[in-house]
């Protein structure tokens, strides 16, 4: 006994039907989800936000300790782009001038970082 003396083209027809309207119904309740997942994400980098800010304010009022440690990182950042600019061309660091660092938004997403990093150790 065969599937075809049992279902017919029809009932077959039906119940593949049914199968993709399944599928398909269960894919927008996962897109449905998803979509509530970001606005939650949302609602929470704005109390995040409100949070930083608000921590923005007390750190600027610690006055001039503040201001040597960054000024220090600043001269360190220098010296070490210095170098490697240096150990690049193979020249000494006194004929390289450093005038100008800009820094950079990060573009590239979280999950990238972390995948050349784990490259990078192995």
């Amino acid at each position: 006994m065969t599937f075809s003396e049992i279902i017919s083209i029809n009932d077959a027809l039906v119940i593949t039907g049914f199968s993709m309207l399944l599928v398909f119904v269960a894919l927008i309740a996962i897109s449905y989800i998803l979509s509530g997942f970001k606005l939650l994400a949302a609602g929470q980098e704005k109390k995040n936000n409100n949070q930083a800010s608000s921590i923005g304010v007390t750190r600027e009022a610690d006055g001039p300790s503040a201001n040597l440690v960054a000024e220090e990182e600043d001269l360190e950042l220098i010296a070490v782009i210095t170098a490697s600019i240096a150990a690049t061309l193979q020249t000494s660091t006194s004929n390289i001038v450093v005038r100008n660092i800009t820094r950079i938004p990060q573009t590239t997403p979280l999950w990238g970082l972390v995948s050349r990093q784990q490259m990078t150790n192995k």
